[in-house]
């Protein structure tokens, strides 16, 4: 009897378990394939701080906890805009926007909704750097670090005159920032800040600034002395204008200076550059006169804004200015010869003189001159006389044919 009992309690625990498990699957399918299943089409528009669409974010949408299973994903078009197509959606979805790999904005949306904007923290980063005395750095590579899922990232760009590295569209969360000596792999500063929207984040590094000041025994200041001065990293050169040569944003280091006078080295010392420092350089007396250059058209009207351009005989550079509303500039160069470049437009001009004296200079910038005349090889003047010539020689060749002829005929 026990024997029977169990076997019968078995067989009715057996089909109870089918029952249910078919029943579950039954559901299961019917949740999957029911014609009468709610589609929901929904949309979400990705913007930042500025309500500008970010293009390519990565929009995630899960169902709420209990189980925040992934419903969807995708990526935001030209219009930062993410479609969905959603069957069967729960009543409030999870939306997660993520931008260069960092969850930028989370916010719980009503599948009814159809469409939503979500706000990131995404924007402008912005880093002035400025030496300790409060001058603008320019030049100098600025990088930004942050932390992802997949392991840190980075991006970098360079100080502009301003003294500006302007990053735009990043998170806006905490980066390790550093400041490398111009374009060398030198680090100068080192910190870590979170970027907030539209706040200026200033910088102070330890670069400093090198002056020399070239005169000569009468106190004169002497120009366009080629002054080099350079470290292991990097090497300057500048050439002196009213007897000053300035060399910005060095950092603490010792440098090698060589000053060149009338064409060979005049002097050469070490400096141990820790802080702003002026430097003079007495270089023997050596005569200097001004060149007024003035660039004219053919009817003797002033041309402003021409660019001159003066060259010593080893072609460096001595000036470079640009003509005032006369069509005048001027110089100040010592003794020699030099080659005085003009450029109006597209029209050029080149000269060469020699300086032993304050010197009046007129260039007159021809139009037609500076256009080069040039002969198509496809049309050309016709000359008649090759032809006659061939044709002459022709005619006598068939003449003489036929002379002989007649004569061995005749024979």
């Amino acid at each position: 009897m026990e024997k029977i009992w169990f076997k019968n309690n078995l067989h009715k625990n057996f089909v109870c378990s089918i029952l249910i498990i078919s029943f579950i699957i039954i559901l299961s399918f019917n949740r999957s394939f029911n014609v009468n299943a709610a589609v929901v089409q929904f949309n979400v528009q990705a913007v930042d701080v500025r309500d500008m669409p970010l293009v390519g974010a990565r929009i995630s949408l899960f169902a709420p906890p209990p189980g925040a299973y992934l419903i969807a994903e995708t990526i935001t078009d030209g219009k930062g805009v993410a479609a969905f197509t959603l069957t069967d959606p729960p009543n409030e979805i999870n939306v997660f926007v993520s931008w260069k790999d960092v969850v930028v904005a989370q916010s719980r949306i009503s599948s009814s909704a159809g469409f939503s904007k979500v706000v990131c923290n995404v924007g402008f980063v912005k880093v002035r750097v400025m030496t300790l005395t409060n001058k603008i750095v320019s030049d100098c590579k600025v990088t930004l670090t942050w932390n992802t899922v997949s392991g840190p990232k980075s991006i970098y760009n360079f100080t502009g005159r301003d003294g500006f590295a302007v990053f735009s569209s990043m998170p806006l969360q905490s980066y390790s920032l550093d400041i490398y000596w111009l374009d060398t792999s030198y680090k100068v500063y080192s910190e870590t800040f979170t970027a907030k929207p539209d706040i200026l984040h200033d910088v102070k590094v330890p670069l400093y600034e090198f002056i020399v000041e070239v005169r000569d025994t009468g106190g004169k200041p002497v120009s366009n002395v080629e002054v080099v001065f350079g470290n292991k990293l990097k090497t300057f050169k500048s050439y002196t204008q009213n007897g000053i040569a300035t060399f910005k944003n060095l950092i603490q280091d010792t440098y090698s200076l060589r000053v060149y006078y009338a064409g060979k080295i005049y002097r050469t010392l070490e400096i141990n550059l820790e802080s702003d420092k002026q430097f003079s350089v007495i270089v023997p007396e050596l005569k200097s006169y001004t060149l007024t250059v003035q660039v004219v058209d053919e009817e003797g009207k002033p041309l402003p804004n021409s660019k001159v351009t003066v060259v010593d005989m080893e072609n460096n550079v001595r000036g470079d200015a640009l003509t005032d509303k006369d069509g005048q500039t001027s110089f100040l160069l010592s003794e020699g010869v030099y080659k005085i470049l003009v450029l109006y437009g597209t029209i050029t001009s080149k000269s060469e003189i020699q300086l032993s004296s304050n010197q009046y200079h007129k260039i007159v910038i021809s139009e037609k001159s500076s256009t080069p005349t040039t002969t198509s090889p496809l049309i050309q003047s016709f000359d008649p006389i090759p032809i006659l010539i061939v044709l002459a020689t022709i005619i006598s060749a068939i003449i003489i044919f036929f002379v002989i002829l007649k004569r061995t005929l005749s024979t």
